[in-house]
This record gives structure tokens, sequence and C-alpha cells, in this order.
């Protein structure tokens, strides 16, 4: 039985993401642009060569540009700004899609209410 609304908001929103796990998601792709840019940004000629090539000319054939251009699209920044990705913008990420989804949380909550006996629908 649900005991708060707010342990239905956590049941709920766990739910929800457990299947897709954004922040996790959103976690993983802070993490690639940190390797970016790191490569981006390397002393070795060769590493760096390669990194520039991927993400900028030859994108979405090499992992590394692929990778940056996900990351380019998930945090809508250009390419040229993922050296300032960072895991504040990530979880602002999580909470904005979370958000999104409020209202259809809040719904789900009141009819698992319902449903368990917890409220009454007055009409």
């Amino acid at each position: 039985m649900i005991s708060s609304d707010n342990d239905c908001n956590t049941t709920v929103s766990t739910a929800i993401y457990s299947s897709n796990d954004s922040y996790s998601q959103s976690d993983l792709a802070c993490r690639q642009t940190f390797f970016i840019d790191n490569c981006l940004k390397s002393v070795n000629s060769v590493v760096k060569f390669v990194a520039r090539n991927g993400v900028y000319f030859s994108r979405m054939y090499p992992p590394i540009g692929r990778s940056a251009q996900f990351c380019s699209v998930l945090f809508k920044v250009s390419l040229h700004d993922l050296g300032g990705v960072n895991r504040r913008l990530a979880w602002q990420l999580y909470n904005r899609d979370l958000y999104r989804h409020k209202d259809d949380i809040n719904v789900i909550c009141e009819l698992l209410a319902v449903k368990h006996g917890d409220r009454v629908i007055w009409s």
C-alpha cells in the first residue's frame, strides 16, 4: 500500500526511469565528453589527429565521432563546446526530463491511490 504522495512519486519515477535510466545515460555521456575533450587536447600528435578527424570530419564512421555527435545532441551543445559539459549539466538534464513527466507521474500516483483504497473519487 502506498503511504504518501512522496512514496508514490518515488515509486513511479523509479519505475519510469529504471528502463532507460536517463541519469546513467547522461552520466555516461558526460564521461564520454571528458574523454573526447582529453583526446582533442592531447600532447600526442597521433591521438590529437585521430580525435580531430573523427569528431570534426568523418563524424559518423569512427566511434569517437559518433559519441561526440550523440553527446552534442543530448546536451544541446556544439561539437566545439563539448569540453564545457560537466556532471552538473548532466544532473540538470536528468531533472529537466523528470520534471517534463511530473504531471503523468501525479496522475499515475492518484490512480494507484484509488486502486489501493487510499483515495475515493467523488462525483
